[in-house]
């Protein structure tokens, strides 16, 4: 017998994919494969004060836009200047480049 695909497109309310019986909604940008390869990258990371960070965990990303926007760290509150309704590959590839330019340019040597 086939083993069903949880994590396809199609797939809405992933109820098995955790285990512990929680549901989950995906939203619709995110059922693009591509999230699956752009999780961890760092364009895709930000800090966030402790409290904060429980407080959200997994919720929507306008309820993350929110605490982001009230971060004491400059990178965090810029999410949802950029990103307002959602967050999206593009964005998170934009907000990449930009991180590892000026990290070039902090981090810059003077070696050949």
């Amino acid at each position: 017998m086939a083993k069903a695909n949880v994590l396809s497109a199609r797939t809405i309310d992933y109820l098995e994919l955790i285990g512990n019986g929680r549901r989950y909604r995906v939203p619709p940008y995110q059922r693009d494969y591509r999230w699956e390869e752009t999780a961890y990258r760092l364009g895709n990371l930000t800090l966030l004060e402790r409290t904060a960070n429980r407080t959200i965990g997994n919720a929507a990303y306008a309820d993350k836009a929110a605490a982001y926007a009230r971060s004491r760290y400059a990178l965090s509150r810029q999410i949802p200047e950029d990103a307002s309704e959602q967050w999206t590959p593009a964005l998170l590839d934009a907000r990449q480049n930009r991180m590892a330019a000026r990290a070039a340019h902090l981090w810059r040597s003077d070696f050949p």
